[in-house]
Formats: C-alpha cells, sequence, structure tokens
C-alpha cells in the first residue's frame, strides 16, 4: 500500500489534530504505511503514541524555518515513490513545498486541508504554495467559498481540478442508538474546547433565564486555567453554579453523549466544520447549534437540530426550553440525527473519499 506523511504544527489539541490522528489511525489499520512529524509537543505526541503511530520531530516553526526544510528534504529523499505528504497549515505547505524541491521529488504528492472558513492570502509566495499544492481539501463549501473569497473566479491559484470539499467524520464504529435516560433531571452537555468564541459564556446567561428547571447543564473540556475560572465566576453571578458539572476531560466523550439528552454548541465564529455536532448525531442526539457557520450543511433547522443567532442568550434559552419540555421532538430529532450521520457523514463514507484523494 501506500506511504502517507502528516505534518502537524500544533502546539495544543483539537479537532484538527483529531482529524490527523483519526486518518492517521484508519491508513495504517489498512496496512498504509504511516508516519506524522509534530513538534515534539507533548500533549499531541500523545496521543499519537497511544495508536502506534510512527512519530518524528522537526522544529516546523514557520516560513523562515530553514532547520525544518533540510531535514525533511533529507528524509523525503529517502521515500518511496509516490508518497502522499498531507499539510494542515499554510507555513507547512511552504516547508513540505521547499522540501519537495530541494530533495528533487517531485513524485511526492502534496494534500493540504483547509479546516477554517477565512479567506486565502493573496500574495506572490501565496500564490505560489496554492497553485504547486496538488490537491487542496475544503471542510465544507463554506470552507472552500472563504477562502476563494480573495481573488475574482478568474484570478483565483487553485486550479479546479485540484478542489475536493469533503465534510469531516470520525473514526468511530457507529453503535446502536441507545434511547434517553428516563430518570434525573434533563442533561444538557456543552464539549469542546474552553475558549471565549465557543460562546460558553452565552450559555451561562441563557441558563440564567432558566433557573428553577429541572436539569443539568454538563460543561466537558479544557482551556486556559483563567478563562475556566471567569466562566465559573460568571455562573456564580449569575445564580446558575450549581445547576453545571464542570467535568473537565472525559476519556470517552461518547460515553457522556449518551448519558445526556441533547447537545449544546453556541459558537460565536463561523465554523469551518464542527466535528462535535456529527459526534451528537453519531449517537443519536438532537442539538442546539449556531447558524453562523458550516452546520447548515449538515443539520437542518427544526429537522436534526435547532439553530440560533450566535450571541443571542435569550433565542438560546428558548430553544433549550423547547427540547427540556418536549421528550417526543428529542426523541424525534435524534432518530433523524442518527440516520443523517450514518448516511451522509460516516467514517466509511469520508475514508473512501479520502482514499481516492490520496490514490489521484
Amino acid at each position: 500500500m501506500g506511504r502517507l506523511i502528516h505534518i502537524i504544527s500544533s502546539n495544543s489539541w483539537g479537532g484538527k489534530e483529531r482529524y490527523v490522528l483519526d486518518v492517521c489511525r484508519y491508513f495504517q489499520k489498512q496496512s498504509w504505511r504511516v508516519c506524522v512529524y509534530t513538534r515534539d509537543a507533548r500533549v499531541v505526541d500523545d496521543e499519537f503514541k497511544k495508536s502506534g503511530i510512527d512519530l518524528r520531530h522537526a522544529p516546523l516553526m514557520g516560513l523562515y524555518d530553514l532547520s525544518s526544510v533540510t531535514l525533511l528534504a533529507k528524509d523525503f529523499r529517502k521515500e518511496a515513490r509516490g508518497s502522499v505528504v498531507h499539510v494542515h497549515r499554510f507555513r507547512d505547505a511552504f516547508i513540505v513545498l521547499c522540501a519537495r524541491k530541494l530533495s528533487r521529488r517531485k513524485d511526492i504528492r502534496v494534500v493540504y486541508t483547509h479546516h477554517t472558513a477565512k479567506s486565502g492570502y493573496d500574495n506572490l509566495l501565496a500564490r505560489w504554495v496554492y497553485r504547486n499544492v496538488d490537491k487542496h481539501i475544503f471542510v465544507s463549501h463554506l470552507a472552500n467559498k472563504s477562502f476563494l473569497s480573495a481573488w475574482d473566479k478568474s484570478e483565483s491559484p487553485l486550479r479546479q481540478e485540484s478542489i475536493k470539499v469533503l465534510h469531516n467524520s470520525i473514526y468511530y464504529r457507529q453503535v446502536e442508538m441507545e434511547p434517553e435516560q428516563e430518570s434525573g433531571p434533563i442533561i444538557a452537555m456543552y464539549h469542546g474546547r474552553l475558549s471565549p468564541e465557543k460562546g460558553v459564556e452565552v450559555l451561562i446567561d441563557a441558563l440564567g433565564l432558566l433557573k428553577g428547571q429541572r436539569m443539568r447543564l454538563w460543561i466537558v473540556g479544557t482551556g486556559d486555567p483563567d478563562y475556566v475560572d471567569s466562566l465559573k465566576r460568571r455562573a456564580m453571578s449569575q445564580g446558575v453554579f450549581e445547576m453545571i458539572d464542570w467535568k473537565g476531560h472525559v476519556k470517552d466523550v461518547h460515553e457522556c453523549i449518551r448519558m445526556s439528552h441533547f447537545g449544546v454548541l453556541p459558537s460565536l465564529w463561523e465554523e469551518g466544520f464542527g466535528l462535535a455536532n456529527i459526534e451528537y448525531m453519531a449517537n443519536g442526539r438532537p442539538q442546539i447549534c449556531s447558524n453562523n457557520g458550516a452546520q447548515s450543511e449538515y443539520l437542518t433547522d427544526g429537522e436534526e437540530a435547532l439553530m440560533v443567532s450566535p450571541g443571542d442568550a435569550v433565542a438560546l434559552s428558548e430553544a433549550l426550553k423547547s427540547l427540556l419540555d418536549n421528550q417526543e421532538k428529542r426523541r424525534d430529532m435524534g432518530v433523524k440525527a442518527y440516520h443523517k450521520f450514518a448516511s451522509d457523514l460516516s467514517w466509511d463514507v469520508f475514508s473512501r473519499e479520502m482514499q481516492q484523494v490520496y490514490k489521484d
């Protein structure tokens, strides 16, 4: 089978890193020879080590990092013909393309996944990078449209045949949908990184409008300790601290999702794609989410999810109450979400498309 090399220069763990880990685990299981270059960041390395992925290190410090170019070029000379190098940041794409040129290995193919909904860079260096990448993967149509907004259609440096829109998935064997718990309070759950753009502050404010409801909010995830403390102080000032369970990091988020009744993901920024959104879908749970990103490409308002405007605590509280008060609605939306994931967003669908990208 093929040779697959991923470059991940992050020093923190998030959706992009999970994407890389899932792809590496799957293709290694398919007998591909897989390795990952990282910056020697323990929080990232540990996850790959647990999965037995061949782990290598490079500085990966940015556009002027000649040492990484030299190191990668030396390694590229030893790689099998037709190897695929997969990058996830602009600066890493530049380093890899320079290393490919220095190693004189034109047969090595470079794939670049664009994970966010933002405009491309419009300068001579960026145009050279974009033009020389063999395949650009955009995680949503929104991510593709946002990126191309930097140019008039006729001026885009991307060849049309180099573009692939491929919605993310999760490397997860979908289990039978479990019914929600009948006893105890209704559990709403947020999971993900705890940072200002994720809208957790708005969620706490919305909870403040629902005091007295028989519900619990689970907040699953970690973030900067000072910011997490500010969230707890906000909950205290709103009088809802006792309604919240601060779960922190959990080993199996899917188990928590199946114990909850629905998810809440009130992101403030345009999500290029939300892995957390489809994790609720995979487990047959409805969700409340923002309507400002790519969510509408794989979720329908009123069908698998309730969508609200970002930052609107009143609208969020109304959506929360709508699901709190209606068990039949929760079940119907959860069933639709479960089947939508299975048909459109499962790992089988994603991996077939990704394998074709690598083989092309």
